[in-house]
């Protein structure tokens, strides 16, 4: 699996199909299975339920706690504790992570839905298809 890291709409090619996804409802079963009721599309987190709210911790050792109105970052490497509104869209939740810094990525099973030009940073397109081909003894095929 290739990490390809989470970015804001606004980064990427700015694509109508992927727009609209964004804007869906934002549900904990898109960090790691809870319910059950989403795919994952998020990658790196595991989750489990407490009494009242839920638990997420990533590989950084970030913890989202999730709770019947609001949502908290606690970062990993300092004391930093933040409060948020509970995000109502994909797109929310993306800004909210890539605003405090908490690393986010695609799960392989975005692929289902978009191809990895639709998803990337602008910047790094030309760059995830370079390593690709070189990766699958190709690389030769950039000087085309």
């Amino acid at each position: 699996m290739i990490k390809i890291n989470v970015v804001p709409y606004i980064n990427t090619r700015r694509n109508e199909r992927f727009k609209h996804f964004l804007l869906k409802l934002f549900n904990y079963d898109m960090l790691h299975p809870i319910n059950c009721e989403k795919e994952t599309i998020f990658y790196g987190w595991r989750g489990k339920v407490m009494n009242n709210w839920m638990k997420f911790i990533n590989d950084d050792d970030d913890i989202l706690e999730f709770y019947p109105q609001n949502y908290k970052i606690l970062k990993s490497k300092s004391s930093v504790r933040i409060e948020l509104i509970k995000p109502k869209t994909i797109n929310d939740f993306i800004n909210d992570m890539y605003r405090f810094d908490v690393k986010l990525y695609w799960d392989d099973n975005i692929f289902n839905f978009f191809e990895p030009k639709d998803i990337l940073n602008e910047t790094e397109i030309f760059d995830y298809y370079s390593m690709l081909l070189s990766k699958m003894g190709k690389s030769n095929e950039l000087l085309m």
